[in-house]
């Protein structure tokens, strides 16, 4: 998220006179969205996308015609967003399109209010692990910011840093096939993170892991969004699993298919987020609006 500017600098004396710090005040607070202050500048926004593939008999599939998507960011607060929808519907379209991977036909693409460029990359978590075998975990998470140049001490610092807030410390001199599949989802997502990028992807990130490892990578994930705001991050998620989404989301985009558009959003509000949260009345509540959703949209 932008550091820059935001509802608390516009409001500052030395950017605005006494006369029309209300009337600024009360504009960023009609921009709000729920209980947080919007930045000046979304986080994404995809503007009118059209975007079709070709058939293997010739013919096109219109994957999306003039579909519309915006995310908002929020002063100084990270935010965790789900995408949702019966398979072939978009999702993990919508992040390639995000990750630069992919250009659509007609539409635009903003990041922070800029348009994407071609040499641009947001990171992406895949359901397959992604480290690479020769290089330990230490040198696999530092390896954006060698990439990038920064003095071997500062390169040291953050990334030990970011090892032991995902709980990968003690690993740091072990190489990818010494690690459970979850360790090294791990290490995905703390490489991600020492990327220079505010926004974070994940496309069925957990998908491929059992039970166990799947809930310890979601209760990190939550840690690392909920209560790590130094961290600072958009998560944009595509995944299945309706309990994993109301665990980790603030929002879910519930989207349709054949061209995609958004059906529905829902935003789910829990106090505190613990692994003890799926086993209240309120997340089965929510479970249960967005498995019906979810049937709506799927028959």
């Amino acid at each position: 998220m932008q550091q820059n500017s935001s509802f608390k600098d516009l409001i500052q004396p030395s950017n605005i006179t006494e006369k029309n710090k209300e009337e600024v005040e009360i504009q960023a607070r009609q921009k709000s969205d729920g209980i947080y202050f919007n930045e000046p500048v979304d986080v994404i926004n995809l503007e009118n996308i059209y975007l079709s593939f070709k058939n293997p008999d010739g013919t096109s599939k219109i994957v999306f015609e003039n579909f519309s998507l915006n995310i908002h960011d929020f002063v100084d607060k990270p935010q965790f967003i789900s995408l949702m929808g019966q398979s072939g519907c978009g999702k993990s379209t919508i992040l390639n399109l995000i990750a630069g991977l992919l250009k659509p036909d007609k539409g635009g693409i903003k990041i922070y209010g800029k348009e994407i460029k071609e040499n641009q990359s947001v990171p992406m978590i895949f359901q397959n692990y992604s480290s690479f075998p020769w290089r330990n975990v230490y040198e696999n998470v530092a390896l954006p910011l060698e990439i990038q140049r920064i003095p071997k001490k500062e390169v040291r610092e953050k990334t030990m840093e970011i090892l032991k807030v995902v709980g990968l410390e003690e690993h740091a001199l072990k190489y990818p096939n010494k690690l459970s599949g979850g360790q090294q989802q791990r290490v995905a997502i703390a490489r991600s993170l020492n990327c220079d990028s505010k926004i974070l992807l994940l496309d069925e990130a957990t998908s491929g892991l059992d039970i166990k490892m799947k809930r310890d990578i979601q209760d990190m994930l939550v840690e690392l969004c909920y209560n790590h705001p130094e961290i600072d991050r958009t998560f944009i998620n595509v995944g299945h699993n309706i309990e994993e989404n109301v665990y980790m989301s603030e929002r879910i985009y519930i989207l349709t298919a054949n061209p995609c558009s958004i059906y529905k959003i829902v935003d789910i509000d829990f106090d505190k987020r613990t692994s003890d949260t799926r086993k209240t009345a309120k997340f089965h509540d929510y479970v249960d609006e967005i498995d019906t959703i979810m049937n709506e949209v799927c028959r």
